[in-house]
C-alpha cells in the first residue's frame, strides 16, 4: 500500500546519514500523488521511486509541478482573472499546459480500453465514470479526462498543502507532536499492530490537530460561491446587500478563521479548540476548511483519511524538527494564488 511505500522511502533516505532534510510540500506531494493515482485511476503513481536518471516526469507528484511554482507574471494574471473572470474570454490564459492535457487524455483512454476488456471492476474514481456511462450518461474522452484531472488536482494539491502546515505546527510544538504520536501508537497496538481504517477513525486528537492547523493556515484564503436565487444579506454591522442570481460572493475564510471575535487568542496554535468540549464554543460558519452546505467539498472524507494515514505513518516511527533552512517568521508568497511559504517549509526527519 501507499503507507508502506512511504515508510520504505523514508527508510532509504535515512539510511544515508540518519537524518533526512526535506521540504514538506515536496515530501507530502509524493504521498498524496500516489494516493490519487491509485484511488483515482487505479494506476501506480511512481512517486516514491528512486529514478536512476533525471526522467521522473511520469511520477504523479511531478505531473503538475510547474503549475505550482510561484511566477510573478502568472500570479498577476491569476489574481486579475480571479476578480474579473469575464476577461478570460479575451486574454485566454490557460492554467493547464497542453502537455498535461494530452497526458491525462492518454491515461484515461488507455485505462478505459483496458477495463472494457476485463470483467472485474475496480473500486476507484474512473470506475465511477464507467458506471455512469453504463447507466446511459454520455461521457466522451475529454469529459472523463477532465473529471480525472479535477480529481487529481483536488486530492493531490489541497491535501499536500494542508499537510505542509500540519507538519510545520507539529515541528514547532514538540509536546503536541508527542501526544499525537502516543495516540497513533496506542491505536495501532489496539488493532493488532496494523494501521486500519477503523483505527484512523479513533485518532481523535490527531483530527483536532488537523482542524486547528486548517484554521490557522489555509491553502487559499477565500472561497467563491455563485448566487442562484435572489436574497437580502445583512451583516452584523448593519450593512445590507441585495444579491441577485449570478452574483459571485467571495467569502474571506482566512479572515474569519483568524478573527478574535470568534477565536480567542487566534494566533495561538491550540488543538483543544476542536475537542468535544471546545467545539461547543465555536461559531459554525467561522471555520470553513471544506466549505459548508450542499456545495461543500465532496472529497472531505477522503482528504481527512489520507492526511491521517500519512501522519500516522510518519509519526509512528519518526520525529520531525524544523530545519534552519525554513525562514522564520513565515512569509507567504505574494505572487501566487495558493498560500505557500517563501523559501519552502524545510524539516529534519529522524528515526525514533
Amino acid at each position: 500500500g501507499v503507507c508502506k511505500k512511504f515508510q520504505d522511502y523514508l527508510n532509504r533516505r535515512l539510511s544515508l546519514n540518519g537524518k533526512f532534510e526535506v521540504e514538506l510540500k515536496h515530501l507530502f506531494s509524493k504521498f498524496t500523488g500516489e494516493v490519487v493515482a491509485n484511488a483515482g485511476l487505479g494506476i501506480l503513481g511512481f512517486c516514491f521511486e528512486d529514478f536512476e536518471d533525471a526522467d521522473n516526469s511520469m511520477a504523479f507528484d511531478q505531473l503538475s509541478h510547474s503549475l505550482f511554482v510561484p511566477n510573478l507574471i502568472e500570479g498577476f494574471f491569476m489574481t486579475f482573472l480571479f476578480f474579473f473572470p469575464e476577461w478570460n474570454r479575451l486574454v485566454r490564459v490557460k492554467f493547464v499546459t497542453k502537455e498535461l492535457e494530452i497526458l491525462f487524455k492518454m491515461v484515461a483512454q488507455k485505462n478505459l480500453e483496458t477495463r472494457r476488456k476485463k470483467s472485474a471492476p475496480r473500486n476507484d474514481f474512473l470506475q465511477l465514470m464507467m458506471d455512469l456511462e453504463k447507466s446511459g450518461e454520455e461521457l466522451d474522452l475529454e469529459t472523463v479526462a477532465a473529471h480525472a484531472f479535477s480529481f487529481y488536482m483536488d486530492g493531490y494539491q489541497s491535501s499536500s498543502i494542508a499537510l505542509l502546515y500540519i507538519g510545520y505546527h507539529l515541528a514547532t510544538h514538540q509536546d503536541i507532536q508527542d501526544r499525537v504520536r502516543n495516540e497513533v501508537k496506542t491505536v495501532i497496538e489496539k488493532h493488532g499492530g496494523v494501521l486500519t481504517y477503523e483505527g484512523l477513525k479513533e485518532m481523535t486528537y490527531m483530527e483536532q490537530v488537523i482542524s486547528e492547523s486548517q484554521r490557522c493556515s489555509v491553502g487559499i484564503g477565500t472561497m467563491n460561491k455563485l448566487c442562484t436565487e435572489e436574497f437580502h444579506l445583512e451583516g452584523s454591522d448593519g450593512l445590507k446587500y441585495h444579491a441577485k442570481p449570478g452574483t459571485e460572493i467571495i467569502i474571506p475564510a482566512y479572515a474569519l478563521q483568524r478573527d478574535p471575535k470568534y477565536w480567542p487568542d487566534p494566533e495561538t496554535f491550540n488543538p483543544e479548540r476542536f475537542s468535544e468540549e471546545g467545539k461547543k464554543n465555536n461559531e459554525k460558519y467561522a471555520f470553513l476548511p471544506f466549505g459548508d452546505g450542499p456545495r461543500m467539498c465532496v472529497g472531505m472524507r477522503m482528504a481527512l483519511l489520507q492526511m491521517k494515514a500519512c501522519l500516522a505513518t510518519l509519526l509512528k516511527d519518526y520525529k520531525i524538527e524544523l530545519s534552519p533552512k525554513t525562514k522564520l517568521p513565515l512569509k507567504i508568497s505574494p505572487i501566487f494564488f495558493i498560500s505557500l511559504p517563501i523559501g519552502g517549509m524545510w524539516v529534519n526527519i529522524s528515526k525514533l
